[in-house]
């Protein structure tokens, strides 16, 4: 089966599948589109009719991952364009479960038999599982936050594996590395699901279309902030109520500003951008978190 044709519809119009290239490790070298849009890896498409097999020795890398969504050119920031998503996921990690082993044939019949719409894939290790969820895909706005959509949309199915004793990793439309390992296909199924949308959420007693903060209900500091990161070409209408971010990026932005922040995350240059933090709204505060240091490193009052 061709991967790619099996996650994204023939019928959408855009062509321009996310992809994010990382070595075997995971260290991420580059989203395309990604935050200032690339010429450079526009062969993407043409390289279809080869399979993602054939794609991934292209790229002569460790791991391809893929988020479900479509855009319409690569060669334009994903922040500034619309696009399609296609299908979601929820992640399993053998590590995460006491007793349970993912893939043996009881823990698959019992997820065939509780969430049916899904299709099951193993990991990048062989041992993990991937659910994947086609959809009937959704044109969406770059100023909609889908985050809180994907997760009220798969709160049902992880409800259903913990009833199972299967503790999910991560169900919030993260980036799910398809290519570059062991993973194969051990369920295929054929339904599609709809997303269910969440156009306002609220912090604060603040209606937050698509889960943003507009600048109307920012104070100065939250106003100097969003301008410095556009400055940046982060393209944001606002800050998210929660956000993958380059620590990187946001570290050089706020070094000469009041709320510069330590941090253990690497600085390397010419590393490629990718998510190695989150910012989030948390009580009045905008703050950051960084994988390196797995913690809370700055919290900043952008609201009040």
């Amino acid at each position: 089966m061709n991967l790619i044709e099996f996650l994204y519809p023939e019928e959408i119009s855009y062509k321009s599948i996310q992809f994010i290239v990382a070595s075997s490790k995971k260290q991420v070298f580059g989203w395309f589109p990604g935050r200032k849009g690339d010429e450079k890896l526009y062969f993407h498409q043409s390289s279809f009719s080869q399979g993602s097999e054939g794609f991934n020795r292209i790229l002569n890398t460790g791991l391809v991952g893929y988020t479900g969504r479509v855009y319409e050119s690569y060669k334009i920031p994903m922040q500034a364009q619309t696009y399609y998503l296609c299908w979601v996921a929820i992640d399993l990690d053998q590590k995460d479960q006491k007793k349970l082993e993912l893939t043996s044939p009881q823990t698959i019949e019992n997820i065939s038999r509780e969430i049916p719409e899904c299709s099951i894939r193993t990991s990048k290790s062989g041992r993990g599982l991937h659910l994947i969820f086609r959809m009937n895909p959704v044109k969406v706005s770059p100023l909609f936050n889908l985050t809180f959509s994907i997760k009220k949309t798969l709160q049902p199915y992880v409800y259903k594996l913990n009833s199972l004793g299967i503790k999910v990793c991560q169900a919030n439309g993260g980036v799910f590395f398809l290519i570059g390992g062991r993973q194969r296909f051990i369920k295929i199924s054929q339904e599609r699901i709809d997303l269910e949308i969440i156009k306002t959420s609220s912090v604060n007693g603040i209606m937050t279309p698509g889960g943003i903060l507009p600048p109307s209900q920012l104070n100065e500091v939250g106003k100097d902030l969003l301008r410095r990161f556009n400055e940046q070409g982060e393209y944001l209408t606002g800050f998210p109520l929660e956000l993958g971010i380059y620590v990187k990026s946001w570290y050089e932005t706020l070094k000469d500003t009041p709320f510069f922040f330590e941090t253990k995350s690497p600085m390397s240059p010419g590393k490629r951008a990718h998510n190695n933090g989150k910012m989030f709204i948390n009580g009045n505060s905008l703050s950051i978190y960084t994988s390196a240091d797995n913690k809370i490193v700055k919290s900043i009052p952008i609201i009040g």
